[in-house]
């Protein structure tokens, strides 16, 4: 069976298609912008809800162990993020009805996770540790849903904030966690109580958070290679498109000329008369044929073979490690394949036949190039067709 883009084009659908709860995220990572950035927003509102559940439970219970002023401040903010992050999410459910994309609804709500997270980072001295995993991980997950220039531009925000931060640890220029009031760790190094609950609830939330984020960059690289895989597949028949099959024969031409013993042979078809097709049946009919001969092609040439879309109704399948000879074989097995099973369309039964061009880079003059071979086999091609059609005719050595 030969190399086509359909074998990628499969394993793409069942990546794409695959089911259970990773299916349902991916389904939210690829709505319209929009929609994206309310599910963000979602999402985002889970670190001030669970932050602020934790300082005030600490204010109500474990006073001593928070600076009242500080932790109300930064309770506040949290609390007033919930209310931005909310508004922002009501303001995408409106805009959705009429715009699928909001770039400053994007940045908002990158804002809106951002800041209180440094802010707070710094109050409670976790922002080298608890409040930077927070930030990166909240990168990750945003970078296969957000605009990229956005992401950098907040990390960039957060390199500054660190290197402030740094700057104002080693001079000593302000007191160090200020929000709290007594030491996490007693003369051991043993950590309080209430910093281990806090520890053990954050690594849950943060390996939630994490996984999110690996199914979103899954999802990400999954729309990247099906975009790259779309580049280079011809739509209708899933074969090779012309791009590809240049780009590649030309790879496989300049290394069959490194190894003279290994030839790269091209078979050019062309199906005849193809336009009585179209103008007898119709061109769904003629799809339908351009289909099913595409389909003849990889069943009938060998796994390392590349079979591709050339033109119109033309074909061309390139062998590498494959003489002439060899290559006239094959060619002459796909013609008796095609003529011997007529195509069924509807209530029509059509009989179709191909002429078949092979050519070798071992018969190519010095200096020769892909577009040589390709021309060699075309002419061939002319000569199966001025020769009657339905043959295999060899270009001349």
């Amino acid at each position: 069976m030969g190399t086509t883009a359909i074998d990628d084009s499969k394993v793409m659908q069942q990546q794409l298609g695959s089911s259970g709860i990773p299916n349902r995220l991916y389904r939210l990572i690829d709505m319209p912008q929009v929609d994206r950035m309310i599910f963000l927003g979602a999402v985002i509102l889970v670190t001030p809800i669970c932050l602020s559940i934790v300082i005030a439970t600490a204010l109500y219970a474990l006073p001593e162990l928070l600076t009242p002023s500080y932790a109300r401040f930064v309770l506040g903010m949290f609390l007033a993020d919930i209310v931005l992050v909310s508004g922002a999410i009501a303001y995408g459910i409106h805009i959705r009805k009429y715009e699928l994309q909001s770039d400053r609804l994007e940045l908002f709500l990158i804002v809106c996770f951002a800041v209180p997270i440094i802010v707070a980072g710094w109050l409670s001295g976790t922002h080298f540790t608890v409040a930077l995993l927070l930030q990166y991980i909240g990168l990750a997950i945003a970078m296969p849903m957000a605009n990229i220039r956005n992401i950098k531009a907040l990390f960039f925000i957060m390199l500054l904030c660190l290197m402030i931060f740094s700057v104002i640890e080693v001079f000593r220029l302000l007191p160090y966690a200020p929000m709290i009031n007594q030491p996490l760790y007693d003369g051991l190094n043993n950590p309080h109580w209430a910093w281990s609950v806090f520890i053990s609830l954050f690594a849950v939330m943060t390996s939630s958070f994490y996984l999110f984020a690996l199914l979103a960059t899954e999802r990400w690289a999954q729309r990247e290679n099906h975009l790259k895989l779309d580049s280079i597949t011809d739509s209708l028949t899933g074969l090779f498109n012309r791009s590809y099959l240049f780009s590649t024969g030309t790879s496989e031409f300049t290394r069959s000329l490194r190894m003279a013993d290994q030839d790269l042979s091209c078979i050019m078809l062309d199906i005849d008369h193809f336009k009585s097709i179209n103008d007898t049946y119709g061109h769904a009919a003629g799809d339908h044929v351009l289909k099913q001969i595409a389909t003849k092609l990889t069943l009938q040439a060998r796994s390392s073979d590349i079979t591709a879309r050339y033109g119109g109704e033309e074909f061309v399948v390139l062998l590498p490690q494959c003489s002439q000879d060899e290559a006239t074989i094959i060619a002459e097995r796909i013609r008796t394949s095609i003529e011997q099973a007529p195509i069924e369309h509807g209530d029509e039964t059509l009989s179709v036949t191909a002429s078949f061009g092979v050519a070798s880079s071992c018969a190519l003059p010095q200096g020769a190039t892909f577009e040589t071979l390709l021309q060699q086999a075309d002419t061939a091609l002319y000569e199966a067709k001025r020769a009657g059609r339905n043959q295999v005719s060899q270009a001349i050595r």
